[in-house]
């Protein structure tokens, strides 16, 4: 990662691909970045723009973030059609399971 450590004005500059920047802040998101750098009060928890200033944003060269945006799209496509995959079974099932305790089906009938 040559790009090194990057500013705001980098963002403005349109530097970093946005999809790379939602999915890197949606990572440090996962691994609880946030949760550690807020200020806890009695009441309230805070995340100010002092504690965002300190936030660590890597800026790979564009393309290589695009490159991972592409790879990242493609698991979340795989990701979708899978869950669609696994509705579409659930719902099978469902049908096969009605039709079964209706009667309208018999287990003899399926195993032949």
């Amino acid at each position: 990662m040559t790009g090194g450590r990057g500013s705001l004005e980098n963002l403005f500059n349109n530097v970093v691909n946005n999809l790379y920047l939602a999915n890197y802040l949606h990572y440090l998101k996962a691994i609880g970045f946030f949760e550690q750098k807020r200020q806890q009060s009695t009441i309230n928890s805070t995340f100010n723009a002092s504690i965002a200033a300190g936030t660590p944003i890597l800026f790979p060269e564009r393309d290589e973030q695009i490159r991972i945006v592409d790879v990242l799209s493609a698991c979340d496509n795989k990701i979708a059609a899978l869950e669609k995959e696994i509705t579409t079974l659930n719902e099978l099932f469902q049908a096969l399971l009605e039709e079964l305790m209706n009667g309208r089906l018999a287990v003899g009938n399926l195993l032949s």
